[in-house]
């Protein structure tokens, strides 16, 4: 596993940083090193727009071995190679030896998987914690044994923390283990505090900084981009050789899926996007009638000044020169 993502690593050189997303983790990086807090990169202010467990890990990795990107690959490629290792143990003690014979092959072929490691971002740490929860199940007898559920719980808030939107796997791995083992119900009670505590100690602090419980504050702005219709995506396919891409950007339908499917979505989704665009034309006439308004207020008031200011106004704005001549 690890010669496959060092063999990756040669044939396409350095990795550079060039996504949004990297920059923003390289970011918060540097200010949990600088100041200790996570800040937002342009503003300096307090942060909860990504998951702070990631760029926690760059920050420790950074203290230890420097800010290079290659130290940021090998890691992954470590991080990599550990959730492997649990991936096929989970197989061995849950389906026999061949069952991890089987995945272990499967896992040095997911390719896709292994590039993450060239790139900065949260997918190899996610999956650690997430393998690691369902390993824990398994070898710490987390269904059973409090320290096990203990451990299962905090591996659980980890995943919270590092990918949040991946956070509801884990529970629906322990429902799904509970139909084929009994579990006590200490040991959910221990596992639920635990993970209780985890999450809980970052949402009191956004609450704290920034007014919300919630775990991360990008969930309203994926919403808006996954329901606008002029969101730039390109979904992959040769506009030349391929007519019917135009028409899947226009409707937002990536080509991986039915265009039934497609269409339901969108059913669904046309109802938030028309509300955002009511709100919008509602904000957009409550400026316009602001605009309107505040000349002929100066005028009152300052007299000649006012006046001025409505000239100005006039010509800044020509919707706005019939409120000057009666003025």
């Amino acid at each position: 596993m690890v010669v496959v993502r060092l063999v990756l690593w040669a044939a396409t050189g350095a990795p550079a940083p060039v996504a949004d997303d990297q920059h923003d983790y390289l970011s918060l990086r540097d200010g949990l090193l600088a100041t200790g807090r996570l800040l937002a990169p342009v503003t300096g202010l307090p942060t909860a727009f990504r998951d702070p467990g990631w760029p926690a890990f760059l920050a420790a990795l950074a203290a230890v071995a420097g800010r290079s990107v290659h130290a940021i690959v090998l890691a992954q490629v470590l991080l990599q190679a550990i959730t492997g290792a649990l991936l096929v143990d989970l197989a061995r003690r849950s389906l026999g030896t061949r069952a991890a014979r089987v995945t272990a092959v499967l896992y040095l072929l997911d390719l896709s998987f292994a590039t993450y490691t060239l790139f900065v971002y949260t997918e190899s740490l996610a999956a650690l914690a997430l393998v690691a929860f369902a390993w824990s199940h398994v070898a710490l007898g987390a269904r059973q044994a409090p320290r096990g559920a203990a451990a299962a719980g905090a591996l659980a808030g980890a995943l919270g923390l590092v990918r949040a939107s991946a956070l509801p796997l884990a529970p629906a791995f322990a429902l799904g283990s509970a139909s084929i083992e009994p579990v006590r119900a200490r040991a959910w009670i221990i596992a639920g505090l635990v993970m209780g505590l985890v999450l809980g100690a970052w949402s009191a602090r956004n609450h704290a900084a920034l007014g919300t419980w919630s775990l991360n504050t990008n969930g309203a702005m994926n919403a808006y981009i996954g329901n606008n219709e002029h969101t730039p995506l390109v979904h992959g396919a040769d506009r030349r050789s391929d007519p019917s891409a135009h028409a899947r950007d226009r409707t937002h339908c990536p080509g991986r899926l039915r265009r039934a499917d497609c269409r339901q979505i969108l059913g669904r989704a046309a109802p938030a996007r028309r509300r955002f665009q009511r709100h919008g034309r509602r904000a957009e006439g409550a400026a316009r009638s602001a605009r309107a308004d505040a000349p002929a207020r100066g005028l009152g008031r300052n007299g000649a000044a006012g006046r001025a200011r409505n000239q100005e106004s006039a010509h800044a704005d020509p919707a706005l020169s019939g409120t000057s001549a009666a003025g």
